[in-house]
């Protein structure tokens, strides 16, 4: 049987709303982040240094902006009944202003080095274009867009990991002067990377629960709990220890496999 998402007056449980308010707010977010970010955070230290107190709060909100006016526009265009027949005109449909401002984050996430955004916002644009078209994508090319994805992300992450004392495009030019590939003796650097990753997961699992006892989600429960503005300051009352090495699972990984003093 087929089934409509329609209603008279609404898409399933939700309605039109106009998403001008939000806009606003999300070029606000933007400016407020852009003007106190540290610049040093902006030439490619991600890893190294903090981006600063405003800047985190202030992309916090804007990515909450994103994923708000994202969800509203595609309840809008389906309540309009807007034909739309590729990704680019989906994109389109979403407005100028919130296109340019989500670029320009994505520019400054690119120039830090950091990869997650560029994927969570990727996936988020493609999974409401879906929604809103119905449409199903061809094996082949997600296929294609897996494994150039991967790479791509495969070479921030290279990128990243050059002399921190360098600029991102300092670090470019360093990568572009050595053969990596040939030094990761592998055909590819993705399969380098996804093997790394793989080492280390084998080793935590090594050590835990062994010479280390379970953290039964701590971690998640603090990546969860950083979203609520100086609710760290209870962290004391919540959690015995507090040491840099139980502040994420990367630090516990890392103190793991080399102690106290990893250089």
């Amino acid at each position: 049987p087929n089934y409509s998402v329609f209603r008279k007056k609404g898409v399933g449980n939700l309605k039109y709303s106009s998403v001008y308010l939000l806009i606003r707010l999300y070029i606000l977010a933007l400016f407020i982040y852009l003007y106190t970010v540290n610049p040093l955070y902006l030439q490619g230290y991600y890893g190294h240094v903090e981006m600063g107190v405003t800047a985190t709060y202030a992309i916090l909100v804007f990515r909450i902006l994103f994923f708000t006016i994202l969800i509203q526009s595609s309840v809008n265009l389906l309540y309009r009944n807007v034909v739309i027949t590729n990704i680019l005109e989906f994109i389109k449909r979403l407005g100028y202003p919130f296109i340019i401002c989500t670029f320009i984050y994505l520019l400054t996430v690119l120039l830090s080095g950091d990869r997650n955004p560029l994927i969570g916002y990727g996936m988020a644009i493609l999974g409401a274009y879906i929604f809103v078209t119905k449409k199903t994508i061809n094996t082949k090319l997600i296929l294609i867009a897996l494994y150039g994805g991967a790479v791509f992300m495969t070479f921030l992450g290279v990128i990243r990991a050059a002399d921190k004392h360098l600029s991102f495009l300092e670090k470019i030019q360093t990568y572009n002067q050595n053969d990596h590939i040939d030094e990761m003796r592998t055909f590819s650097s993705s399969t380098a990377t996804l093997a790394n990753s793989i080492n280390t997961l084998h080793a935590v699992v090594e050590y835990v629960p062994d010479q280390h006892s379970f953290m039964y989600g701590r971690f998640q429960v603090q990546q969860f709990l950083s979203a609520i503005p100086f609710f760290n300051i209870f962290y004391p009352i919540l959690f015995e220890d507090i040491r840099y090495q139980y502040a994420n699972s990367s630090n516990f990984s890392t103190w793991l496999l080399y102690g106290d003093f990893p250089t």
